[in-house]
Formats: C-alpha cells, sequence, structure tokens
C-alpha cells in the first residue's frame, strides 16, 4: 500500500476532485479532497507510473506520479 501527502494551494479554499489513472488512462480512484490543506492519501495499487488529476472551479491541475513496491 502506497501513501503520499497531497496538497493543493489555490486561491480559495475549495474541494478538488482528484482522479488517479493508469497510463491507459483508465480511472482507477476517484476522491474528493479540500485545498490548501494536507490530506493523507493511501493507494493500494500495483507498482507503475499513474498521473493525478485535481480539478477545482480554479482549474484543473495533472501531476504524474510512480509506485513501487
Amino acid at each position: 500500500q502506497g501513501e503520499f501527502t497531497f496538497s493543493l494551494s489555490t486561491s480559495a479554499s475549495e474541494d478538488a476532485n482528484v482522479t488517479v489513472m493508469n497510463m491507459m488512462g483508465e480511472k482507477v480512484r476517484q476522491m474528493k479532497l479540500p485545498t490548501n490543506k494536507l490530506s493523507e492519501v493511501s493507494l493500494d495499487l500495483p507498482s507503475g507510473l499513474y498521473m493525478i488529476s485535481a480539478e477545482t472551479p480554479s482549474g484543473r491541475y495533472t501531476t504524474k506520479i510512480t509506485i513501487t513496491k
């Protein structure tokens, strides 16, 4: 099980719709997390490269993470 801290800074505190996708574009996890606050996230996914996309009323933010076991 992989754990990481998620933080997204925006001009206003709002909820972000966070989607984790594998490299084939399939959604493997979806959650709602607050912005401007640290959130602990646990993922029980196979090793590999994943995309995390966070969408708020202010815009969309995307990054890659690597899970290794």
